[in-house]
C-alpha cells in the first residue's frame, strides 16, 4: 500500500511536466511528422545517397529533430516548474477544500463509523430498546452542511481568486467566480436581514456624529454645515453595518444565532418555488389601508419608532420563507461548484489522494469495514448499558 502510494504520487508529480495536455499532443504529432521525414530521407529509391539533394534533406531533418528535442525538454521543464510552484502556492486552497469535504461527510453522517452507530441504534430500537430523542444532532443535508462551513471555506476561496489566480486553470477560475457571485447574493440576504432591524432606524434618523471627532479635527467639524456632518456620520455608520455583516458571516456561531429563525435546508429549497412571489399576492387591501393610516398618525418619535419596528417585523415574517429559499438555493449552488473544483484537485499529488480516500470511505459497505463493525458493537453495548441503568432507576 505504501509503495503503491509512493509510485502513484511519483507518476502524478511526473505528470506535471505534461500539463496542460496540449503540450503532449503537439509533441506526439510532431514526433510522427519527424518520423515521416526521417523515413523519406532513408528511402534510397526516391533520393540517391551522397547526392546534394540527399545531404540537404537529411541535414534539414536532423536539424529540425534536434531543435524539437531541445524545445520539448525546455517546455516540459517549464511546465513542471510552474505546476510545482502552483502546487506549493495553493496548499491553503487544497487544504480548505479537503477540510470542507471531510466536515461535510461528518455533518451528513456519511462516514463508516457514523453509519455503524446509526445502524446499531436502529437495531437496538427494533429489538425493544428505547429510542434517543436528540434533535440537535440529527444528520445535516448538503445545504445545511455547506451553510455551516461557509465561514471557514469562503475566506480561503476569496483569497485564492484574488491572489492565486495565476496558478489556476480557466475552469477553476470560472467556478470560483461563480462561487463569489453566489456568496455575494447570500451576503445581500444577510444585509437585508440587518436592514429590517432597529439598527437601520438609528443610522438613518440618529447617526452617531460623536464618532466623527476621531476622524476630523474639531475646528473642521464646528465649521461644516449640520447637513454635511449628519451625512458623513450616516456614511460611516453604513460602512459599520457592512463590517457587521462581514463579522457575522465570518463566525459560525454568530451566523447560526443571527439566522436561527430561518430554515436554510434542502426542504427550504424545495418549498422555495411555492413561496416565491406570494408576499405580493396575499396582501390584504384593508391591512394596507390600516397601515397607511397608522403611518400618518404617530404623535411623537417614540410612537413612530415603535410603528417602524413593527412594520419591519411584519415584513421580515412575510419574507422569511423567501429569504430562506434564496439562501438555500445559492448554498446548493456553492456546494455544486465546490464538487467541480474537487475534480481538479483529485489530479493533484497528496491532496488528490487524501480527497479520493475520503470519498471512497463514504462509499464503503458497512459489512466490509471492520472499523465500522467495531463501532457497531461498541454502540450496541453502550445503548444496552444505558437502558439497564434507566430500568434500575
Amino acid at each position: 500500500m505504501k509503495l503503491g502510494y509512493r509510485f502513484k504520487t511519483f507518476l502524478q508529480f511526473l505528470a506535471f511536466a505534461f500539463s496542460p495536455i496540449t503540450t503532449l499532443i503537439i509533441c506526439v504529432l510532431s514526433a510522427f511528422f519527424f518520423a515521416g521525414l526521417f523515413a523519406v530521407a532513408m528511402e534510397k529509391d526516391w533520393i540517391h545517397v551522397n547526392t546534394a539533394l540527399y545531404n540537404i534533406f537529411f541535414s534539414l531533418t536532423t536539424g529540425i529533430v534536434g531543435s524539437f528535442l531541445v524545445a520539448f525538454i525546455i517546455e516540459l521543464s517549464a511546465n513542471y516548474k510552474n505546476n510545482m510552484l502552483a502546487w506549493h502556492e495553493l496548499q491553503e486552497y487544497f487544504s480548505a477544500i479537503e477540510e470542507y469535504e471531510l466536515s461535510k461527510q461528518v455533518l451528513m453522517e456519511h462516514t463508516p463509523d457514523q453509519r455503524a452507530v446509526k445502524m446499531a441504534r436502529e437495531d437496538f430500537v427494533y429489538f425493544g430498546g428505547m429510542a434517543e430523542n436528540d434533535e440537535d444532532n440529527r444528520p445535516k443535508d448538503i445545504i445545511q452542511a455547506t451553510w455551516q462551513m461557509l465561514p471557514k471555506v469562503m475566506p480561503v476561496l476569496k483569497r485564492t481568486i484574488e491572489d492565486k489566480k495565476a496558478f489556476l486553470n480557466d475552469a477553476e477560475i470560472d467556478e470560483l467566480k461563480n462561487i463569489m457571485f453566489y456568496y455575494k447574493v447570500i451576503r445581500e440576504a444577510i444585509h437585508a436581514r440587518l436592514r429590517k432591524s432597529p439598527v437601520l432606524y438609528n443610522v438613518l434618523n440618529h447617526p452617531d456624529e460623536e464618532f466623527l471627532k476621531g476622524k476630523y479635527p474639531s475646528n473642521i467639524l464646528s465649521d461644516i454645515p449640520d447637513w454635511l456632518r449628519r451625512n458623513l456620520a450616516e456614511i460611516e455608520e453604513k460602512r459599520a453595518m457592512d463590517r457587521l455583516v462581514d463579522s457575522i458571516l465570518s463566525d459560525s456561531f454568530l451566523l447560526e444565532q443571527y439566522m436561527k429563525d430561518y430554515d436554510i435546508s434542502l426542504q427550504a429549497l424545495i418549498d422555495y418555488p411555492k413561496t416565491h412571489g406570494e408576499d405580493h399576492e396575499n396582501v390584504n387591501a384593508e391591512e394596507i389601508n390600516d397601515e397607511e393610516n397608522a403611518f400618518s398618525e404617530p404623535e411623537d418619535e417614540e410612537a413612530f419608532r415603535a410603528f417602524h419596528d413593527e412594520m419591519n417585523r411584519k415584513l421580515e415574517d412575510k419574507a422569511r420563507q423567501v429569504i430562506s429559499g434564496i439562501i438555500s438555493k445559492y448554498c446548493n449552488n456553492i456546494a455544486e461548484s465546490i464538487d467541480i473544483l474537487e475534480k481538479y484537485i483529485l489530479k493533484k499529488p497528496y491532496f488528490g489522494f487524501m480527497l479520493a480516500l475520503e470519498k471512497e470511505l463514504c462509499n464503503l459497505n458497512l459489512l466490509e469495514d471492520p472499523i465500522s463493525m467495531q463501532s457497531y458493537d461498541t454502540e450496541i453495548k453502550r445503548l444496552k448499558l444505558c437502558q439497564n441503568k434507566y430500568r434500575k432507576k
